[in-house]
């Protein structure tokens, strides 16, 4: 049995008293999801997390509060 492990962010920013939610298309399933990937070999979960969210949505975002793995 092969075990992978994937990292992503749930992306939000206030504006204007509303909270405003990041999510993406993905391009394989064509479905709305928080954006996330494989952790690659030599990477932890955060540096995942910032560069999925990067990679399918092209924000630079920064981790606030991380959530327990």
């Amino acid at each position: 049995m092969k075990t992978e492990h994937s990292a992503g962010g749930v992306v939000y920013k206030t504006q204007g008293g509303k909270t405003l939610w990041l999510i993406a298309k993905h391009s394989g399933y064509h479905k709305w999801a928080f954006p996330k990937g494989l952790i690659d070999p030599g990477e932890d979960a955060a540096t995942t997390a910032l560069r999925e969210v990067r990679e399918e949505t092209g924000i630079m975002a920064k981790i606030f509060a991380p959530i327990q793995e």
